[in-house]
């Protein structure tokens, strides 16, 4: 085990760090769909801003926010590395994909319920079947899980992750760096053409490679011993500076794609914020972890506020100042995504159905 400082390479980002970094993610995804652009709130909604000339101070933020699909994309990029051998055996993948989506199919069976009581527009059995996938997801078509759209990126990420690891585990930074250029043309400029216009959903990608060649050149423990942020001025100062960078890029338009900015920014902003979880204090720890640890509900169970239903969205704005109305609609969404998660465990655990399942791919 290489020598990393203070921390060693194979703690530096661990569970409980990548859970709070999915916590504080969540909580940015948030506020992005709350105060920044988001085709589905309702214009009449009017809530506490702060201007700044022709824009607000909640936009802004809301901007820089939307780096939170990075830190998913990153995290899921960084495991298939970390745990290998989990990634290169298809029936741990089917298996892993089966859990995954049966979580996720439990919420759209929960939307059209929701959906059916409140007289809401129900999909075409077809748009259904498409929803299942992430994919299809208009409110135009019926009630959906409007910020589904990952599950068909995970998908395919998940299903190409045995040829990403045997490819990078046979290159060398040069290789490596070129393929990540490839990758960034790739996706980035849509050069192939997928129905429903799902290329744009696998543009993660280019965010998940950054996360793999982190994990294999143990970037995070080469970082903490140059830097060793061990002081809150420090970490802030790195992150305003993160923050205006990003803006800057996004708004200076000089890459076609906000995932490579996110690739550039990424590894900061969460060696940033694993230094932070370090030197927090135990409350901190525990609401950020307890929220990632129900982040992937948080995500798909946040779509209710937009649908097209004047009243929800009313009532989740109805505090008007933005930080609380943030407080308000997770405290919303927390006890469902605790119930769902609660109910998920005692699936798992109390039947063999994974069990049986993976007995017939496991002879």
């Amino acid at each position: 085990m290489v020598n990393a400082g203070r921390h060693n390479v194979a703690d530096f980002y661990g569970k409980q760090e990548a859970l709070f970094l999915n916590g504080i993610a969540i909580l940015m995804m948030f506020w992005h769909h709350f105060f920044g652009y988001n085709p589905g709130r309702n214009e009449a909604i009017e809530f506490f801003t702060i201007p700044i000339g022709s824009v607000s101070l909640e936009g802004v933020v809301a901007v820089f926010c939307k780096l939170c699909v990075a830190v998913f994309a990153f995290n899921t990029g960084y495991i298939i590395w970390k745990r290998a051998n989990d990634y290169l055996c298809y029936r741990k993948i089917f298996l892993r994909l089966l859990r995954f989506l049966l979580s996720y199919w439990v919420v759209c069976l929960l939307f059209l319920v929701v959906g059916y009581f409140i007289g809401h527009k129900l999909p075409s059995l077809t748009t259904f079947g498409w929803n299942l996938i992430g994919l299809s997801l208009s409110q135009d078509s019926g009630i959906c899980v409007i910020f589904g759209w990952y599950v068909f990126y995970y998908i395919v990420l998940i299903l190409l992750s045995p040829g990403l690891l045997l490819f990078y585990k046979r290159t060398r930074i040069a290789v490596d760096l070129f393929s990540l250029g490839v990758i960034c043309l790739l996706f980035s400029r849509s050069i192939i053409a997928l129905p429903f216009g799902s290329m744009q959903f696998l543009e993660p990608i280019i965010v998940s490679v950054v996360g793999i060649m982190t994990a294999k050149y143990q970037i995070f423990s080469r970082i903490d011993k140059v830097l060793g942020f061990n002081k809150l001025p420090k970490i802030f100062f790195a992150l305003i500076v993160l923050f205006f960078l990003r803006l800057g890029l996004v708004k200076s338009g000089v890459f076609y794609s906000i995932y490579v900015v996110d690739a550039l920014l990424i590894v900061p902003f969460i060696y940033c914020m694993v230094s932070f979880f370090r030197l927090s204090c135990m409350l901190i720890k525990n609401v950020g972890m307890t929220l990632g640890l129900h982040s992937m509900y948080f995500w798909f169970l946040h779509s209710f506020f937009f649908i097209d239903n004047l009243s929800v969205q009313k009532f989740l704005y109805f505090p008007y100042i933005p930080t609380i109305i943030l407080i308000w609609g997770m405290a919303i969404m927390l006890p469902i995504a605790m119930f769902l998660g609660y109910f998920q465990n005692k699936l798992d655990n109390g039947n063999n159905t994974f069990r049986l399942i993976y007995s017939k791919f496991n002879p």
